[in-house]
């Protein structure tokens, strides 16, 4: 059940696995225990899961020299874009 009539959607985009040390997912930045719990998180658990996401997504841009991008979900037709969070 969700606190609000609109559900915090998941972070998932479709690229599931796990970072060299197994502590968080490449494609959405969350951890294991993120992943599996998500669905009985409140909506004040998910806002913090994303802001965690967030900063994890930032720092890793910045330890690997990469620009800032949120990876988008596959589209049906097997397309793909990311998205510049830089502003």
């Amino acid at each position: 059940m969700t606190d609000s009539a609109f559900p915090l959607v998941s972070p998932c985009v479709g690229l599931c696995a796990l970072e060299g040390s197994g502590t968080y997912c490449i494609g959405c930045f969350r951890t294991r225990a993120e992943i599996a719990g998500w669905s009985a998180f409140s909506d004040d658990d998910k806002k913090n899961v994303l802001t965690a996401l967030h900063e994890r997504r930032t720092q890793w841009a910045q330890q690997n020299g990469q620009p800032l991008l949120r990876p988008r979900r596959q589209t049906k037709r097997g397309a793909s874009r990311s998205v510049s969070l830089e502003t």
